[in-house]
């Protein structure tokens, strides 16, 4: 479905997948965005989705994330609750988007 609709996805992501406490999500989102796209200006692509997997149903950590995100950087972003049926539920989305890809 997502190739059809023109949506690319690569098998691995930009940068790889950090953790960071809540008081550094500002800093860390910000350095994050930076490197990635860094890396991928030179090829003429650019970042356009973040997946952040939450800690807990932490209400400010979530608004902080998504403002982050969509005012300071401009990027999309999507963000998981970390229990374990929600993580399983991205991996399982994950790796169906691969197997489409082949």
């Amino acid at each position: 479905m997502c190739v059809i609709s023109g949506m690319v996805f690569h098998r691995e992501p930009v940068l790889p997948l950090i953790s960071a406490r809540p008081d550094q999500v500002e800093r860390v989102l910000k350095a994050r965005f930076h490197d990635a796209m860094t890396k991928l200006h030179p090829q003429g692509k650019e970042l356009d989705l973040l997946i952040v997997i939450l800690p807990d149903n932490n209400g400010t950590l979530y608004g902080d994330v998504k403002r982050i995100c969509e005012t300071d950087l401009g990027i999309v972003s999507q963000c998981w609750q970390n229990d374990n049926k929600q993580v399983q539920l991205l991996a399982l989305r994950m790796q169906f988007g691969h197997s489409i890809m082949g």
